[in-house]
């Protein structure tokens, strides 16, 4: 038997769905230039609309001048495989499988991160390069090094090893690292990889949804 009602209801939505994305982009490309405050994840958000794009089932954002609850980027790209809309009870767009690409200031980012290390300390030291320090330590032993992030983890090479008072350096024709995993991070995102070149970093994320 033919659910007439159920095919009809599901017609409605999705015309009602079209009709929404094209009015979601028009409202949308008249943001641009503006400076937007918003609340992701409970968290407060602002940030200068660059370009807004959306293409069938895909949609291109690159903001600028973002400030993330107190993490600083330069300029950010976001692109989303699969863009759609929820019509009810309030419309909002949604977007899935998110790809970010930006830059911040490393000493911003690492303080940022800091705040979110259960199990870590973390600053940049005087040669520009990241300290860790486990928190359960007594501050006694800490490591520096030079730091490469990928698949969500922290290779640390290390260059000085500090107990106290006493700085050690770890010898360059043996490399030392460190692997640290990274923290579960707001929208459950996930770092792909990020190049540290001081005093910036450049990294790569992923989302896998967010609902504007």
């Amino acid at each position: 038997m033919i659910d007439l009602w159920g095919e009809a209801a599901r017609g409605v939505a999705a015309v009602n769905g079209v009709l929404l994305g094209r009015l979601a982009e028009g409202a949308a490309r008249r943001l641009e230039g503006q400076v937007l405050e918003l609340t992701v994840d409970g968290r407060p958000v602002t940030a200068l609309l660059e370009q807004i794009r959306l293409n069938g089932r895909r949609a291109r954002v690159v903001l600028r001048e973002v400030d993330w609850d107190g993490l600083p980027v330069e300029r950010l790209t976001a692109v989303a495989s699969s863009v759609g809309v929820d019509p009810l009870p309030v419309p909002r767009i949604v977007l899935r499988d998110v790809e970010l690409a930006g830059r911040s200031p490393q000493r911003e980012l690492v303080a940022w991160l800091d705040e979110r290390m259960p199990d870590w300390t973390l600053r940049v030291d005087d040669d520009g390069h990241v300290e860790a320090c486990r928190r359960d330590g007594n501050g006694r032993l800490s490591v520096s090094g030079e730091p490469d992030v990928a698949d969500h983890r922290v290779s640390l090479r290390l260059r000085t090893l500090r107990m106290g008072r006493m700085r050690v350096r770890a010898p360059r024709r043996v490399p030392v690292s460190r692997t640290i995993a990274l923290p579960t991070l707001p929208l459950d995102m996930s770092i792909v990889e990020a190049r540290f070149r001081p005093p910036v970093v450049d990294f790569r994320a992923t989302i896998p949804s967010l609902r504007l």
